[in-house]
């Protein structure tokens, strides 16, 4: 009848998606670097995140990242599943500690106001 029934057997904790962020990334970085360069003349675009300097004006793409101390962990839902300690269980995960950073393949950089 070509229905297949889909069903999870186990948890799986392997997958990481690390490698999409990165290719999306890469072929986002070259439109995103022009059209940068376009509303800030001068103002020079560098490659990566490992070649932004301190107190230097630049252009950088990256992926915007957001340090959530409160969101759901892979492997605190492992230790959970595991008995090996209780989860506290929340419907907001925002919180004051919550940070920004701009990603790259290289390293984040913190986003501070």
């Amino acid at each position: 009848d070509g229905v297949v029934d889909f069903a999870l057997d186990a948890r799986q904790f392997k997958k990481q998606y690390a490698h999409v962020y990165y290719y999306r990334l890469n072929r986002l970085r070259p439109v995103a670097g022009k059209r940068a360069l376009k509303l800030w003349p001068g103002v020079p675009l560098v490659k990566n995140t490992l070649e932004v300097l301190a107190g230097d004006e630049c252009i950088v793409v990256g992926t915007l990242y957001k340090r959530m101390k409160l969101k759901p962990s892979v492997l605190k839902e492992y230790a959970k599943e595991r008995a090996i300690q209780p989860m506290p269980t929340t419907r907001d995960f925002t919180s004051d500690d919550d940070a920004l950073a701009l990603e790259d393949e290289h390293g984040r950089l913190p986003l501070v106001a």
